[in-house]
């Protein structure tokens, strides 16, 4: 993926900003997703990344974390953080340990834009595993207009209802590590989407 970075420091952390380049020119992150529907979120689409690493140049976040001396986890970051971003553009704050980077937990805070121009928040925390790859758990939030009823049949309806956490926030489940939890919000709905990769 081709993009622009601006690193910029902000209290104590790096703030990143990604602009996706658009064209046939750019490279697409190679996860199997379904094609969105015109008011669904790009950073809480129900799909799975894949286990393997893209073969692609390293997107703006990975790159940061690159020249912060991350290496094991680094074609997790970018496979992730591609999935998370989409097409769109995005920004970004890592968050980084104060020593030994390549062998501590990771994460990064990520404002997604919509097709429909409305931000998400994702957020992705890699784990390295001692020379046997990276463990990796994301969230996606977005808000919906809808209710939360309406999201999960519109929305996340290749997924199986679970009940609900305590009252009132109903689970979604897709797959052994993910979930969607569905809160009411006014007059609409917040769905956070979780997911585990390792």
């Amino acid at each position: 993926m081709k993009s622009r970075l601006k690193v910029v420091c902000l209290c104590g952390a790096i703030v990143v900003g990604i602009v996706a380049a658009g064209g046939a020119s750019a490279a697409k992150p190679k996860l199997a997703k379904p094609k969105p529907a015109q008011s669904e979120p790009v950073a809480a689409k129900p799909a799975n990344p894949p286990s393997a690493a893209p073969a692609e140049p390293l997107n703006g976040i990975a790159q940061s974390f690159g020249k912060a001396g991350v290496s094991d986890c680094l074609s997790r970051v970018n496979q992730v953080t591609n999935f998370l971003i989409g097409s769109g553009p995005a920004g970004a704050v890592p968050f980084l340990p104060p020593s030994s980077v390549n062998r501590r937990i990771i994460s990064t805070s990520m404002e997604v834009t919509q097709q429909n121009g409305v931000p998400t928040y994702a957020s992705a925390t890699f784990a390295p595993i001692g020379g046997q790859g990276c463990s990796v758990s994301y969230d996606a939030v977005a808000y919906w207009s809808n209710t939360c009823n309406d999201v999960a049949t519109k929305v996340f309806g290749n997924m199986q209802s679970a009940g609900v956490l305590k009252q009132g926030v109903a689970i979604l489940v897709a797959g052994a590590n993910v979930r969607v939890f569905l809160m009411p919000a006014g007059q609409g709905c917040i769905s956070i989407k979780k997911e585990l990769l390792y």
